[in-house]
């Protein structure tokens, strides 16, 4: 390209209102000052570009033009991420540069600076403080002509290292030094007569170690001025220093070759300048440090070769070695290892991530993806692996090869959770899903706006697009052909067993959703069965039960564990005791609980998007749980049911070919969502979106409402029998008459049914039959509540006496009632 027709370019660029500066052919700015000298000014422009060197045209990114730039790599597997991404990013304009990659062109975002490998290896970001090279360019071809909006999923994971509550600073005040700043440092330095000969030699190192970090980094052309400027500040200090100083530069060339990647050079010259008086308030040396800790991966010829048989391998001398990035190991600087070794995993290590305040690892095994926590141990392994660990201690032989310190992995377990940078892992999926707004999410691999893999090793699962109402009929006929010969006791039954398989297929999506039960009155109805059948299609393995105990304290700890561990699903597997307690009712409702781990001082909030389902005889829902489970009820209407014979078995066409299933789930809840998800279904308190996309697609295909079957759990608590049988003995008792809760124990004698149910619910210790202060206790708990017409309402205090009386219109005086004995003796048989 001629540089007249550059020129023109950069003119016409210039005329829009977009700050244009030359580039040489190396991308590097021609301009003394860089991006910074970019102008709109024509004669600005054409003195610039007058430049015999300027071949490329440069535009500084970020608030100045009003774009930011997303910069995918393919080197570096930038192109990877694109292909996964694409149907998810805005039109936007597209720079193709000449060694294959894309630039991005999105309006800027403020607060939006640049990043390497925040978002994913190979995508990078330009914002302020950056700038592009602009088409037209040798071996450059743009698209589209209109800045894009960033995606919310995308702004979030390239904001998330900047505090939504902290001013953004400028960039220029977070850049490392630059040869400017470098040379403005030396020449502004005290007079060092105060200096010793160890500063003396520190500046020495110093200036050694900024200039080859900055020569890396591809930000300096010509050492010399640096030099020279380092050379008159020693002489200042001692008129020999200056030739001593060159013979020093010689040395380091000659011999010294592995210390030239030293941060400490920036920390001895800080050091020193703040000590000499000097203003280093713009030089952050923390930042400067996590710049030098991350550099590009060398060209293949470039990296040394390891010793062979056995000998020391050979040292370091760049930057990088093998692609993965060097860490100086420094008595003082363990943060910053820390800081460096995280970049590492993030950059070289794609299968760490975090998970439910863990360190977890992603391997194929038996040939599927799963995860496996990480322990201190094993994270000081990977972090040997993902890094090139280089001992710079000061009076050592600096360049030294060691391996990760063991401070480092023990560090960086320890810091609080939410401060990992590493990407949060929600599960392992095995099949395509949706997204919680309706959109497909069938791209293998990390999908960063759920957390969630895809890994599509499985069965092929048959996507259409975009369904209509045809499909979603013809996709619950094929469901519903699963279930032909389980013997369903009513139209809702079906409806809930339809409910799972749906629910299961999309549950990371849902911030809560019920669980499934199924029960009947005889073993091998086909409880087990159905649960099998659901978690084959949503899953692609049978279900692995857990058990149930009596002990709330032992069930929170085993749910724990299992949310702790990010399973996709539990199943409660041939339960006996009733179903209910607090932590269940939490991870049914909430979309993140908060667990205390073992062993750990702290709690960590943790995604409860697990699918949950019981299987027992006869199962009973307690209290709160009532109103959290959609029971499918069978019936086989046979003695011994497990004897039947089937014509088929619609778990091994599952295991066959599941992904016809999956696919047809998926159809009828997307078909319904692109109608708008119609109908005027009521509410169902906790589980809206549930109600409203799951239940609405069911209500939508003309099928039975599956929370009708919420009815049957309800009368299956035992809780609620017991209340029932309380509040009839109360009426036959006590009419509307106040009464005490040693008055009710006292009226419990005279009655079977009354005084087993007050057992239930405030049964005593040894020799005491109830408890008067837990009976106590229940009435506080259970003052208003309304069953079949009734409510217990507090009545004050009569004579000093907690009083209660009974409300509803089915309130009449004792008298007019008949006996409690005859009337609720038989209802003892409940509780028994």
């Amino acid at each position: 390209m001629s540089t007249g027709s550059i020129l023109e370019s950069a003119l016409a660029l210039a005329s829009l209102g977009i700050p244009v500066f030359p580039l040489r052919s190396n991308k590097r700015p021609c301009t003394e000052h860089g991006f910074k000298a970019a102008s709109t000014d024509p004669e600005t422009v054409r003195r610039m570009f007058a430049d015999p060197l300027a071949a490329l045209i440069g535009v500084p990114t970020g608030a100045v033009s009003g774009f930011d730039v997303l910069d995918i790599d393919p080197s570096r597997a930038g192109d990877e991420w694109l292909r996964e991404n694409e149907s998810r990013l805005p039109p936007a304009r597209r720079h193709h540069t000449r060694s294959g990659g894309v630039h991005i062109l999105l309006k800027h975002t403020p607060g939006m600076g640049n990043s390497s490998d925040r978002i994913a290896p190979g995508v990078d970001v330009r914002g302020d403080g950056g700038y592009c090279v602009w088409w037209p360019a040798q071996r450059f071809h743009a698209s589209g002509d209109v800045w894009g909006d960033w995606p919310d999923w995308l702004l979030i994971q390239a904001l998330r290292n900047i505090s939504p509550n902290t001013p953004v600073p400028n960039a220029e005040d977070l850049a490392p030094p630059d040869a400017a700043a470098l040379l403005s440092l030396l020449a502004d330095m005290p007079n060092p007569a105060e200096a010793t000969r160890d500063d003396y030699t520190f500046v020495n190192l110093a200036v050694q170690g900024c200039v080859r970090s900055l020569e890396a980094l591809g930000r300096l052309d010509d050492p010399a001025p640096i030099y020279d400027a380092a050379a008159e500040w020693s002489a200042r200090w001692d008129s020999a220093s200056a030739s001593s100083f060159g013979d020093e530069r010689r040395r380091w060339d000659d011999d010294w070759s592995q210390r030239d990647r030293d941060i400490s050079g920036f920390r001895h010259l800080l050091g020193l300048a703040g000590k000499l008086g000097a203003d280093v308030s713009a030089f952050t040396l923390a930042e400067a440090v996590a710049e030098f800790g991350a550099l590009p991966p060398e060209p293949e010829s470039e990296r040394p070769a390891g010793g062979a048989d056995g000998a020391e391998p050979a040292r370091p001398t760049s930057r990088t070695v093998g692609g993965r990035p060097q860490i100086y190991v420094t008595a003082d600087t363990l943060p910053l290892q820390v800081d460096a070794a995280e970049n590492a995993l993030v950059g070289v290590m794609p299968n760490i991530y975090q998970a439910n305040g863990s360190v977890v690892r992603i391997d194929r095994r038996d040939g599927k993806l799963r995860t496996h926590t990480v322990t201190e141990p094993h994270l000081h392994e990977i972090m040997c692996a993902a890094a090139v660990w280089v001992d710079g201690m000061p009076g050592r032989k600096q360049g030294t090869l060691v391996s990760c310190p063991r401070d480092v992995p023990k560090a960086y377990l320890a810091r609080p959770p939410g401060s990992w940078q590493l990407r949060e892992l929600r599960g392992v999926l095995s099949a395509p899903t949706l997204r919680s707004d309706g959109s497909w999410l069938s791209s293998p691999g990390y999908d960063a706006a759920t957390g969630l893999i895809l890994d599509m090793s499985g069965a092929a699962v048959p996507i259409i697009e975009n369904p209509g109402k045809h499909d979603a009929q013809a996709a619950l006929r094929l469901i519903l052909d699963l279930f032909r010969e389980s013997p369903f006791l009513a139209p809702e039954d079906r409806s809930v067993a339809v409910a799972a398989v749906l629910t299961a297929c999309i549950r990371p999506s849902l911030p809560s959703a019920p669980m499934f039960a199924f029960t009947a009155s005889t073993p091998g109805t086909g409880k087990s069965y159905l649960v099998d059948l659901v978690h084959l299609i949503a899953f692609g393995e049978r279900a692995s039960g857990i058990g149930w105990a009596k002990s709330k304290e032992e069930n929170q700890k085993v749910l724990d564990s299992v949310l702790l561990a990010g399973n996709l699903y539990i199943a409660l597997d041939n339960v006996s005791a009733p179903i209910g307690g607090d932590r269940l009712n939490q991870a049914l409702t909430q979309a993140r609980v908060s667990i205390r781990m073992l062993g750990r001082s702290q709690n960590f909030d943790v995604p409860s998007a697990a699918f949950m389902t019981a299987n027992g005889n006869n199962l009973s829902v307690a209290e709160d749980m009532t109103r959290r489970v959609m029971l499918c009820r069978l019936d086989a209407n046979m003695e011994r049911p497990a004897e039947r014979r089937f014509t088929s078995n619609p778990a091994d066409e599952v295991k066959a070919d599941r992904g016809p299933y999956v696919a047809a789930a998926l159809t009828i809840l997307r078909a319904f969502h692109l109608a708008g998800r119609p109908g005027n279904a009521s509410p169902l308190g906790s589980f809206e979106t549930w109600s409203q996309w799951v239940r609405g697609a069911i209500l939508w295909l003309g099928q039975a409402d599956p929370v009708k079957s919420m009815n049957h759990v309800r009368a299956s608590d035992p809780g609620r029998e017991a209340h029932m049988v309380i509040l009839e003995g109360l009426l036959s008792t006590f009419g509307s008459d106040f009464f005490t809760a040693s008055e009710i124990k006292a009226a419990s004698y005279d009655n079977a049914g009354l005084d087993e149910a007050l057992k239930h619910i405030a049964g005593g210790g040894t020799g005491e039959r109830v408890d008067s202060r837990r009976l106590g206790h229940w009435l506080r708990a259970k003052r208003g509540v309304i069953v079949a017409g009734l409510a217990i309402n507090e009545a004050g205090l009569i004579n000093g006496m907690k009083k209660w009386r009974l409300a509803g219109d089915r309130v009449r005086s004792a008298s007019e009632r008949p006996s409690v004995a005859s009337e609720f003796s038989d209802m003892g048989s409940l509780f028994l």
